[in-house]
């Protein structure tokens, strides 16, 4: 049986969030789908596709 992929937000802390971003990005082994960046909503974050198609999307709360 084959799953749909989906979608998750996984919290992450600030020095926590661009280290595994860099992680990732020297790796080469993930598709960004969208690269790390402050968002008007108050998030910074960055977006992945898996090999199986499911997104999965990083993020921090930004600091007031």
């Amino acid at each position: 049986m084959r799953l749909a992929p989906s979608t998750a937000m996984i919290g992450m802390s600030t020095e926590g969030l661009e280290t595994y971003y860099q992680a990732l990005k020297q790796d080469g082994k993930v598709t960004f789908v969208e690269d790390i960046e402050n968002k008007p909503w108050g998030y910074r974050q960055f977006e992945i596709e898996d090999l199986d198609g499911n997104r999965l999307q990083f993020f921090r709360f930004l600091d007031d």
